[in-house]
């Protein structure tokens, strides 16, 4: 199983693909949260994953509003 988390923020975002020992598969950076970027990441190979996403509105805000 892959995970994925999105470190989300007002003008770029970052992905990143980890396996289930927490290595790391991918990472990147996706300028201006472009959407067509964001679907290529998952789009490739091995991409699959359970995901989550941060949006941090300040440090230390861990919180995933509901």
């Amino acid at each position: 199983m892959l995970y994925t988390g999105i470190d989300y923020h007002r003008k770029y975002s970052v992905v990143s693909t980890q396996d289930a020992t927490g290595t790391r598969i991918c990472e990147a950076r996706i300028d201006d949260n472009e959407p067509a970027a964001f679907a290529a990441y998952f789009q490739r190979p091995n991409r699959a994953a359970a995901w989550a996403v941060r949006r941090g509105m300040s440090a230390g805000s861990g919180a995933i509003p509901s």
